[in-house]
């Protein structure tokens, strides 16, 4: 989770100062490729390296602290979801009924239209009912402190963003990334 944070995070420095030296028809793999090295490189040495494990512990003491907070919801959420399941299924069950009943001639064509339209009724009622499912389990489980806890999350990511943007060092190693870039591309032409 961490390392992953860290390549995001990598990705969007790189994207944020170097956007002119990046070509347009570079491939996805040598962007991860590139955050890859950049991660291993900040990590072992400069201000940028400190600057960027401090970011991910934040925000992984954050989505901690918002998943705590919303433990409720989510397990309330789930139960939505199995519900809908339950609920499609029955709905097959209805239409395998519904198609055992009918006539294997000339009659059975509307016969099977009607057993299409029951499981598409039954179908529409299970996501209605998970919907409402999910309304009650807002209105219930949705505390403060699980709100605050979610904000939370999304402010430790912007301020670790601006953190890294304004960090001198993470500026340097980004912008040598871009030269990198941009001298593959020259020399691949």
């Amino acid at each position: 989770m961490k390392r992953i944070t860290i390549i995001v995070s990598a990705i969007a420095l790189s994207i944020c100062f170097a956007v002119p030296a990046m070509a347009q028809d570079k491939s996805l793999e040598d962007h991860m490729q590139n955050a890859e090295n950049y991660y291993n490189d900040a990590m072992k040495r400069g201000n940028c390296g400190a600057a960027l494990k401090a970011c991910g512990n934040s925000i992984k003491n954050s989505i901690k602290g918002a998943r705590g907070a919303c433990s409720a919801l989510r397990s309330c959420k789930k139960g939505c979801k199995s519900t809908k399941k339950a609920a499609k299924g029955s709905a097959k069950d209805t239409k395998k009924a519904c198609l055992a009943r009918c006539p294997k001639k000339k009659a059975g064509k509307t016969c099977r239209k009607a057993c299409k339209k029951a499981k598409r009724g039954a179908k529409k009622a299970a996501r209605g009912g998970k919907r409402a499912c999910f309304k009650e389990c807002r209105a219930k489980h949705r505390t403060p402190a699980c709100k605050k806890g979610r904000f939370g999350a999304l402010g430790a990511v912007a301020n670790c963003a601006k953190k890294l943007v304004k960090n001198a060092d993470c500026k340097k190693r980004v912008q040598a990334i871009g030269k990198k870039i941009k001298e593959a591309i020259d020399s691949a032409k």
